[in-house]
């Protein structure tokens, strides 16, 4: 499946305890301070987008057992045991932690166990993506990361320029790029891919489309599917569009205490 990538380290670590990203007029890929700054975390490479300070910033790596296989995917801490993720990524799971890190190294994290998780009811996919592709993990503890609620107030439109993190290829490291809507419908988000800005691929599942507000980020749509597997040039990338009013009373109910602003 897109946006899915195998992973042994981080995921063996964790189970043994069991991008508003500037003006909407402006193309250019903002800095890797303004990229990683809107995601609570701080640049680890100049002028690049790959972030430190993993503790400190609400965009999580989900690690994840299925049919005996470790797998990796992004998240994004509502609360702090409530992580909001996509649900082809929890789907057919057997067990599933989120990862806790001491210091920026990947080799230094443990896992946060989950006790279950939820899939919204109509998730279902389709020959045009995957149609209501979101889940929320419940945590057997709480996580010291900060939390990032979902944006209603400001709705998504075609040009907005937006934020997308994740822990995905090529590195398995916390990303943070920037991107321009080009596709807003009342289930999805999305772009097609030119090269030009930023793109998520496989492990970056679930992970957030956000913008910024106020000072203040909030999600908009989760990471879900694109068209190649290669993540390049004329990609069409879609993101379940969380201020959808069926996505957001699921997300609410599974995440009591969310922020909605």
């Amino acid at each position: 499946m897109k946006r899915w990538f195998g992973i042994l380290g981080l995921v063996a670590a964790a189970a043994a305890l069991t991008a508003c990203g500037g003006s909407d007029d402006d193309d250019s890929l903002p800095s890797a301070q303004t990229l990683c700054s809107s995601a609570g975390a701080t640049a680890k490479v100049y002028n690049g987008a790959s972030c430190a300070g993993y503790s400190g910033t609400p965009v999580v790596f989900l690690a994840i057992v299925r049919n005996g296989s470790y797998y990796g995917c992004s998240g994004t801490m509502l609360t702090p045991t409530r992580v909001l993720t996509a649900a082809h990524c929890v789907e057919g799971a057997e067990r599933m932690a989120v990862a806790k890190f001491g210091s920026d190294s990947l080799d230094d994290a443990t896992g946060v166990l989950a006790t279950a998780w939820k899939s919204h009811p109509s998730y279902a996919r389709s020959s045009t993506g995957i149609n209501y592709d979101a889940a929320v993990v419940y945590l057997s503890a709480a996580m010291p990361n900060p939390t990032m609620g979902v944006l209603k107030s400001a709705e998504a439109s075609v040009g907005q320029s937006v934020y997308i993190a994740g822990w995905g290829q090529p590195d398995g490291e916390l990303v943070v790029g920037a991107a321009k809507l080009g596709i807003v419908t009342s289930t999805h988000l999305g772009y097609k891919y030119d090269g030009g800005l930023s793109n998520t691929c496989q492990g970056d599942s679930g992970g957030p489309l956000y913008r910024v507000v106020d000072g203040r980020p909030g999600v908009m749509g989760i990471t879900s599917s694109g068209t190649a597997q290669n993540c390049g040039d004329n990609e069409t990338s879609l993101y379940t569009n969380a201020q959808n009013a069926s996505i957001l009373a699921f997300i609410q109910e599974n995440a009591p205490g969310m922020a909605v602003y």
